[in-house]
């Protein structure tokens, strides 16, 4: 049987991946860690704007594109398994899905 480990013990990635597996929720990697355990712990709390990345519409943007143009682009994708290409629920960091956006933004605006 799985140990069970306190949020208080998490780290940040941790917790922000429980936040975004629990609650649907991508947040900004500068949420506290008092915070995100708050929003793990309470599902009547929601986040504020502020906590929210500004890359929700980017990732929506890109994933559409990524749809349109699968058979050409699949290979070079660096998600994996079953999220490949879906930018809005695969767990990429913010930097990984900028990269990716920057790689592709051109060919979608």
């Amino acid at each position: 049987m799985a140990e069970v480990v306190p949020l208080q013990e998490c780290n940040q990635s941790e917790l922000l991946e429980l936040v975004f597996i629990s609650r649907g929720f991508r947040l900004r990697r500068d949420t506290s860690p008092e915070r995100l355990i708050q929003l793990l712990e309470d599902h009547h709390r929601f986040p504020e704007q502020t906590e929210i990345p500004g890359t929700t519409k980017s990732r929506e943007m890109l994933e559409r594109w990524i749809v349109r143009n699968w058979e050409a682009i699949q290979t070079q994708l660096p998600c994996k398994a079953y999220n490949r290409g879906h930018c809005t629920v695969y767990p990429c960091t913010e930097a990984r899905h900028l990269a990716c956006w920057r790689e592709a933004k051109d060919k979608i605006v």
